[in-house]
């Protein structure tokens, strides 16, 4: 909806600032220094990493979702500026507008129905 009120370019810039908070935030980190752990060989982690994933249930599983989600389905995000082009004729102003009506509905079918600000109850 912000797209729709200010413009794309508004909205890359306040996206742009609120980058420089997170970086600030990571930089602000500390850390202990540890010493480097020796170099492993590459397959030797991809054989470390599935056989944790092959031990641990719930990661398996996640993976295993996560995987048939990305192969299977095809995000709509990705089509939307297509299709706000080619069949609604529209610009920058439609394209927030759809978003925006994707974001109130995803918290409307989240929140079972009621559109609120806080939290779940």
């Amino acid at each position: 909806m912000l797209v729709a009120s200010v413009g794309e370019g508004w909205c890359f810039l306040g996206n742009a600032f609120s980058y420089v908070a997170v970086i600030i935030g990571l930089l602000m980190i500390k850390t202990e220094s540890k010493p480097p752990k020796p170099a492993q060989h590459f397959r030797a982690g991809v054989a470390e990493a599935f056989n944790f994933v092959r031990h641990t249930g719930p990661v398996g599983a996640l993976l295993v979702l996560l995987g048939l989600i990305s192969f299977m389905g095809l995000r709509y995000e990705i089509l939307i500026p297509v299709y706000t082009r080619e069949m609604l004729h529209g610009g920058p102003k439609e394209f927030g507008l759809l978003m925006g009506a994707s974001g109130v509905g995803a918290k409307a079918g989240g929140s079972n129905g009621r559109i609120s600000a806080g939290g779940p109850r």
